[in-house]
């Protein structure tokens, strides 16, 4: 009877937990999608650390001026922890310079870095999070993964035309 009890008590536990850790943000987005539906399914992402502190807000302040003729892509994974810890902090900087948010296109990619579109290849993505600064259509720069200094750092050097290279440039 013992055995029978916990093997039930194991299967409710085993049956419950599973159940309770499923939530909107573990979904994962392959293909285009829109701010404020790609906000609303990672919003867990954005409560889970206070951001702003990571920012330095002075070098922000200068990035403002150099945003308006910028369009951002941005390829990430939300089942990829880069994406999840670098995604939050360059939507703080971009609301803080009140960037329009509609300019920027998110591509969500599988685990095998792939999208219906197969968009991934014309951008040459081969790690994520990717975010990629347009200025009249011409690639300005990106920045791959993570950043080198800091992201508002290497955003600024990118927005700058400053020399900047990504952590796998080389590659």
């Amino acid at each position: 009877m013992k055995f029978k009890i916990i093997v039930f008590i194991f299967f409710l536990l085993f049956v419950n937990c599973g159940n309770l850790v499923k939530n909107k943000s573990d979904e994962i987005i392959i293909g285009s999608v829109e701010y404020n539906y790609f906000v609303n399914s990672t919003n867990e992402w954005y409560t889970e650390y206070d951001h702003k502190k990571f920012i330095d807000f002075k070098i922000v302040e200068k990035i403002k001026s150099y945003l308006s003729e910028v369009n951002i892509k941005i390829f990430f994974g939300t089942w990829c922890e880069d994406s999840r810890r670098e995604i939050p902090i360059l939507f703080e900087i971009l609301k803080f310079c009140g960037y329009d948010m509609s300019k920027i296109e998110l591509i969500g990619l599988s685990k095998e870095k792939t999208s219906p579109s197969n968009i991934e290849k014309k951008f040459e993505i081969n790690r994520i999070p990717t975010i990629i600064f347009i200025k009249n259509n011409s690639e300005l720069n990106r920045i791959v993964e993570y950043p080198i200094e800091s992201i508002e750092k290497d955003i600024l050097k990118i927005l700058k035309n400053e020399k900047y290279f990504n952590a796998y440039h080389s590659e």
